[in-house]
């Protein structure tokens, strides 16, 4: 409905004030958000997919325990290489070529602009790629198909906690629970503080173990948190 003022032109009827939006108050209210995302959901099924297969075929031995403990130890050391020296990997020349990896790229996006959760989360070719070639691995490397798919079960869960713990330690919840709290100021730290330390994003362990993870209060603020030390105009998609 429209109403007409005094100078006889059409007007759009008052509208009350807007209400700035209320940031969630619980995970719960944000994981809609996160499943309308490729990665979550390649990851998600992946993780189902393999966990019913295992639960079906059964025969559990200790072995399914030892395969699933060797992934937890090596997660977090795995998180933390990853993002050193392949999220933080610095365009550089070898052999006369100039060589700038997608995902480094990508991720400097993702520290020039930390709140935009459109563009925080691993590519979609990786995703696509590491869907294949894991299970893969997990298959020809280990000695049966069950133990195969506790392997690719566990890596996955692991794999989907750590996107959701990213996307919302970059959303507008705070956390209550010491646990997440705990890790959500950890990852804060990277992106607001200083890049160079606190690498972990699910996981802190890998930072205790190789010596970045000092007191806040250690640390000098960085210039170069949301550049990363390259002055480039990337304009990198978010797959």
């Amino acid at each position: 409905m429209s109403f007409s003022g005094e100078d006889g032109y059409r007007t759009d009827p008052p509208r009350p004030a807007r209400e700035p939006e209320a940031p969630p108050q619980t995970p719960f209210e944000v994981m809609p958000s996160f499943f309308r995302h490729f990665s979550p959901l390649v990851l998600g099924a992946v993780m189902v997919i393999s966990w019913v297969a295992r639960l079906i075929i059964g025969d559990w031995t200790w072995w399914d325990a030892l395969v699933a403990g060797l992934i937890v130890a090596v997660w977090p050391l795995q998180e933390w290489m990853l993002h050193v020296h392949v999220l933080h990997f610095r365009p550089r020349t070898i052999l006369g070529r100039h060589v700038d990896l997608f995902a480094a790229k990508k991720h400097r996006t993702h520290h020039r602009n930390p709140h935009n959760l459109d563009i925080l989360f691993i590519p979609s070719r990786v995703i696509v790629g590491g869907s294949v070639l894991f299970p893969l691995l997990f298959i020809l490397l280990l000695p049966s198909l069950p133990l195969a798919l506790t392997a690719i079960a566990v890596y996955f869960s692991f794999a989907l906690n750590y996107e959701w713990s990213h996307f919302l330690i970059h959303t507008a919840y705070r956390p209550r629970g010491r646990r997440f709290r705990k890790i959500w100021q950890h990852h804060r730290q990277h992106h607001f503080r200083n890049e160079n330390y606190w690498f972990g994003v699910s996981m802190t362990l890998g930072d205790r173990i190789l010596g970045t993870n000092p007191a806040r209060q250690d640390v000098p603020l960085s210039r170069t948190c949301y550049t990363l030390g390259e002055e480039d105009s990337l304009g990198v998609k978010s797959g």
